[in-house]
């Protein structure tokens, strides 16, 4: 299985899009609110605590169910969310 037909699978790409999702957050809440410190979070700090611990159990899903079709396809793209992972 190639990389293009993995990335049509939702447990390939929902990960990758919550991430964005996280990140387009981030920015959204400095442009619109600077880096001031809050006494609360705000909805937007929740929304992105959600959206990155979300992603456990899709990724999970996807090393249980994908990865012993073909291992070295998912095993690079598995090896790419725990390079991200771990720059948090």
């Amino acid at each position: 299985m190639d990389v293009l037909k993995l990335l049509r699978r939702p447990s390939a790409f929902l990960p990758i899009m919550m991430s964005l999702l996280a990140l387009g957050l981030v920015i959204a809440q400095i442009s619109l609110y600077g880096i001031a410190p809050e006494h609360d979070e705000g909805a937007a700090a929740h929304v992105f605590q959600l959206s990155i611990a979300a992603q456990l159990p899709i990724i999970l899903f996807f090393a249980v169910r994908f990865i012993p079709k073909s291992p070295r396809t998912q095993s690079r793209s598995l090896d790419f969310r725990c390079l991200r992972c771990s720059w948090r």
